[in-house]
């Protein structure tokens, strides 16, 4: 395939593109401006019953994962005023399981008892350790007490705020989990020279959830 001058139309492009060998795309390696004018073409060409212009597509400011940010009032200081999260994962809905319900000669299914979801965020420590200490510390001295109760959830559990952030890092919905240890609390080393930071990962069960100040579910 002969190399594509750069003054050409997109159609041009396109059908360029569009006829091109699997082999002569990987001997001319499709340029860039190919590629992109190639989906400019369709974006211009796409015909859709909803969709009347394409330019809403690219109108739209999509999310980015990276686009949040965490807070955890309870943690040591440094963190104390910001948390090193690298990972925040929530489950946002777990029905449970149907109840099948008989009406004559038919039978339904109905949704189940909602089910608490948990998150689960990774987070590196620095190098005094002061984030493991922290955790230690929650799990063995305040959720199971030394004289060998178990703590409220009231007594045990801890704010996790997670704020979702548009592209102009303005917060657009604070969400304020009080959680307590739900599964195994891990650290993790590497031996490699190059590897990143120490990193622990917190998996949390949810007891109470305010989404923008306002309560979301019932908690202690």
């Amino acid at each position: 395939m002969a190399a594509v001058p750069t003054s050409v139309s997109d159609q041009a492009l396109y059908n360029s593109f569009e006829t091109a060998t699997a082999a002569e795309v990987a001997q001319a390696r499709v340029r860039e401006d190919v590629v992109r004018a190639y989906t400019n073409y369709k974006l211009q060409t796409y015909n859709s019953p909803w969709l009347n212009v394409p330019n809403m597509i690219r109108g739209v400011a999509w999310s980015k994962g990276w686009m949040w940010d965490c807070n955890v009032p309870d943690a040591p200081a440094p963190f104390n005023s910001w948390f090193p999260a690298t990972e925040f994962e929530e489950d946002l809905f777990s029905p449970g399981q149907p109840k099948k319900v008989n009406v004559g000669t038919q039978s339904f299914e109905l949704p189940g008892d909602r089910e608490t979801t948990p998150i689960t965020f990774s987070f590196p420590d620095n190098d005094q350790g002061v984030l493991q200490e922290w955790l230690e510390n929650w799990v063995n001295n305040v959720l199971y007490r030394q004289n060998g109760t178990v703590a409220t959830l009231r007594e045990g559990t801890k704010c996790i705020n997670f704020a979702r952030l548009d592209s102009t890092r303005s917060m657009v919905q604070l969400r304020q989990f009080w959680v307590y240890p739900k599964q195994k609390v891990s650290v993790k080393f590497g031996s490699d020279e190059q590897a990143s930071f120490v990193t622990l990962e917190l998996n949390c069960e949810v007891v109470n959830l305010f989404v923008n100040n306002t309560p979301s579910i019932g908690g202690p």
